[in-house]
């Protein structure tokens, strides 16, 4: 289930069986990033609609991962 985040880039993302979905602001599409451990993307969650950059987490854990866009 998509959850929103509190982000001038990022719109919401979910979680499943080691991979992320995430939709960008102003884009409807999906991109899947692949080997996200589950305690990562919990450290992140926890941080969706708090003042923290949820961006920054994003460039530094998340975008380097290999990803598809899927929908």
């Amino acid at each position: 289930m998509f959850k929103p985040i509190k982000s001038s880039h990022l719109q919401e993302a979910d979680y499943i069986d080691g991979k992320v979905q995430v939709r960008f602001q102003g884009n409807p599409a999906v991109y899947e990033y692949d080997g996200l451990s589950a305690e990562k993307y919990a450290e992140w969650e926890k941080d969706f609609q708090s003042d923290v950059s949820s961006g920054k987490f994003f460039a530094q854990h998340i975008k380097p991962l290999p990803y598809k866009k899927i929908k």
